[in-house]
C-alpha cells in the first residue's frame, strides 16, 4: 500500500461523513430505518492551490499509476494533530493480537483501546510499526470473534483512502496548477 506523496501540502480540507441507512416507508406513513454501517465512513476533500507542476505530476502520477483511480487504496496522513474519540480499528476473530491504528506520531499515554466499549490496559503500543508509519496495538489476549475494536488517542490521523474514478485539475499559469478538489473516500477493509 502506498502513503500519498507527503512532500505536497493540501490547503484546508473539508470532510463529510457518511452512513449507510435503509429506510422503509411503511403504510402507514412511518418509516422503519435500520443502520447498516456500525460505523461512519468520511469523504476528505482537499485541496492543492498554486502547486508546481512538478508536485502536480506527482500527484498526477500517483493517481494513474499507483492508485489507477480508484481501484487501489492508499494512505492519507492528515497535517494536524488533533484528538480522536473511539475511531473503528477493526473486529476480533479471537486469533490476531496486532492492530494498525489509523495513527502516525500518536503516543502510548494518549491511546485508549476498547474491545466492545471496555477499556483495554493490556496491550502494548508500538509507534510507527505499522505499514506506512502508522502505530500499532498489539493487545496481550487476542479480542474475541466479532467484537468490535475502537480507539481514542491523538495524532496524526492516516486512513485508509481511495480517489474516486475521476479528477480534474486546471492551468493557472505557466508552472502553476490547481486541483480544486480530490475527494479522498476513506476504506474499510
Amino acid at each position: 500500500m502506498s502513503l500519498f506523496p507527503i512532500t505536497i501540502t493540501p490547503g484546508l480540507p473539508s470532510i463529510k461523513s457518511i452512513w449507510n441507512t435503509t429506510i422503509t416507508p411503511m403504510k402507514s406513513g412511518k418509516e422503519n430505518r435500520t443502520q447498516n454501517w456500525v460505523f461512519n465512513r468520511r469523504i476528505v476533500t482537499v485541496t492543492f492551490p498554486n502547486i508546481s507542476l512538478l508536485d502536480a505530476k506527482l500527484i498526477i502520477n500517483f493517481y494513474n499509476n499507483d492508485c489507477k483511480g480508484s481501484r487501489y487504496s492508499f494512505h492519507f496522513k492528515w497535517t494536524v494533530s488533533e484528538n480522536y474519540t473511539k475511531e473503528y480499528i477493526g473486529q476480533g476473530d479471537g486469533t490476531t493480537t496486532t492492530f494498525t491504528l489509523p495513527l502516525t506520531g500518536g503516543a502510548d499515554g494518549t491511546t485508549t483501546m476498547y474491545e466492545d466499549d471496555v477499556i483495554q490496559a493490556a496491550r502494548t503500543f508500538s509507534a510507527a510499526s505499522g505499514t506506512d508509519g502508522r502505530d500499532q496495538v498489539i493487545f496481550n489476549l487476542a479480542p474475541a470473534d466479532g467484537e468490535l475494536i475502537t480507539a481514542s488517542f491523538t495524532g496524526y490521523w492516516t486512513p485508509e483512502v481511495r480517489f474516486p474514478d475521476s479528477a480534474s485539475y486546471r492551468y493557472d499559469l505557466h508552472d502553476i496548477m490547481t486541483y480544486e478538489k480530490i475527494e479522498l473516500i476513506e476504506v474499510r477493509t
